[in-house]
């Protein structure tokens, strides 16, 4: 077997995927001290927080381009492109606030031992 993974991953192998999601603060653990709403991102969006104080928000993450991971000997690696865009709680109403172009790679090292644990 170890033989046919240094093979398998000596030919790199790319997979495809798409995501798109909403989060609202209903989605955020009442443990985390994260929370969507205008009062926690009022130091960091302070205009969104003078016009809608204490409203919540929910955030439209949509991918733009397809997801892609690249599987190789090194390890793994990922790009997502998309777009998050803010809305406001108003009066049973989503009130757009803005969108932000995003972009994340991820890389993960992969190293394997063949020791055996004492």
């Amino acid at each position: 077997n170890r033989v046919y993974v240094e093979h398998w991953l000596d030919t790199p192998t790319r997979m495809l995927a798409s995501f798109s999601t909403n989060l609202t603060n209903d989605d955020i653990s009442n443990d985390s001290p994260i929370k969507l709403t205008t009062e926690f991102f009022k130091f960091f969006l302070p205009d969104l927080y003078k016009i809608y104080p204490d409203n919540n928000l929910t955030l439209w993450i949509y991918v733009t381009k397809h997801v892609t991971f690249d599987v190789n000997k090194a390890g793994v690696s990922g790009r997502a492109e998309g777009t998050i865009t803010w809305f406001v709680h108003v009066n049973d109403t989503l009130v757009p606030a803005f969108t932000l172009d995003a972009q994340l790679d991820l890389c993960v090292n992969l190293q394997c031992s063949t020791r055996t644990p004492i």
